[in-house]
């Protein structure tokens, strides 16, 4: 495993989000915070392969606590905190289609789709595109779908 570039990493503290900024070809990042305050950070990728998370000193060697259920806070005064790495875990793909009740069937744009497992406890959200279609990167494992419009024009199965 290399380091990766493009990862967005965000902090959150202070009651507000920081970011997100995106990793370099070295897979170095620099988040600015605007106080002195215990961070939450959270790394995600914008093209899907791998796993979002938070950092969590708790989780093993990788550091990075799968769906953000622990994160180890980052106490920030006035230096720069360095270190904070994680290993990033590459997810699964379940992709699928949306349809109303038509002939043919109807693609449905803006369908909430959740994915979760409760072990280890997970979840992702994505929403169908105007073909209906849509993709969520998920880990190993068991997991349940739903899906939700909020203009409760279709019963969700």
């Amino acid at each position: 495993a290399g380091v990766l570039s493009g990862i967005e990493v965000t902090a959150l503290g202070s009651g507000q989000a920081f970011g997100p900024v995106t990793t370099d070809a070295s897979g170095v990042y620099s988040v600015p915070v605007a106080a002195s305050d215990d961070y939450e950070i959270r790394f995600s990728d914008p093209r899907a392969k791998y796993l979002y998370g938070s950092y969590c000193t708790s989780v093993s060697t990788t550091h990075l606590s799968i769906g953000g259920n622990c994160y180890t806070p980052v106490h920030v005064v006035a230096d720069p905190v360095d270190s904070i790495d994680v290993q990033l875990t590459v997810g699964h793909h379940i992709k699928g289609k949306v349809t109303g009740p038509a002939t043919p069937p109807n693609p449905l744009r803006g369908v909430d789709v959740r994915g979760s497992t409760s072990a280890p406890s997970y979840y992702t959200l994505t929403q169908t595109a105007a073909d209906g279609t849509y993709s969520l990167t998920v880990p190993d494992g068991n997991f349940g779908l739903t899906y939700s419009q909020w203009q409760h024009l279709y019963e969700s199965p």
